[in-house]
């Protein structure tokens, strides 16, 4: 079960980048948009962050 929430966590992290890195390759981005997609990055990185310290402990936990 963990395994399929952390899956989901990521994919909706690549998401998010994608989604990003198109409103930065658009001409007239507004300061809104871009404060409101740093948030948006700065939620999916500490996902991202998390499900990698998750991992490294259920991994250490294995040795």
């Amino acid at each position: 079960m963990a395994d399929g929430m952390e899956e989901a966590i990521l994919e909706a992290t690549k998401e998010d980048l994608r989604k990003v890195k198109e409103l930065l390759a658009q001409s007239g981005t507004t300061k809104h948009e871009l404060t409101m997609a740093l948030g948006f990055l700065y939620q999916s990185a500490k996902a991202a962050v998390d499900v990698a310290e998750l991992r490294g402990e259920r991994l250490e936990a294995l040795d």
